[in-house]
């Protein structure tokens, strides 16, 4: 693939730790995302991760939703009835 920039960050964690957990919690879904990590270490030496890609899933219907939509899917045929009269 060719370059990517990246445009967005989540905040700096500081913790000296080996592990690190960021949650990203605004994506919109069923869009395709790419990434990379970046570590510092108390030196302030920076290492970057090379780029991922991920893509979030998309929205989730409730249960009504799935019920109405198939409901409709089912009877749709009663709505075409008052175009033959």
């Amino acid at each position: 693939m060719g370059a990517t920039e990246f445009t967005e960050q989540t905040d700096e964690n500081a913790e000296l730790v080996m592990d690190h957990l960021v949650v990203i919690s605004d994506l919109a879904p069923a869009k395709t995302y790419r990434f990379r990590a970046v570590s510092r270490d108390k030196a302030g030496n920076t290492t970057k991760s090379g780029a991922y890609t991920v893509l979030t899933s998309r929205k989730r219907e409730s249960f009504l939703q799935l019920i109405i939509s198939n409901l409709e899917e089912t009877f749709s045929w009663i709505g075409r009835i008052g175009g033959s009269f």
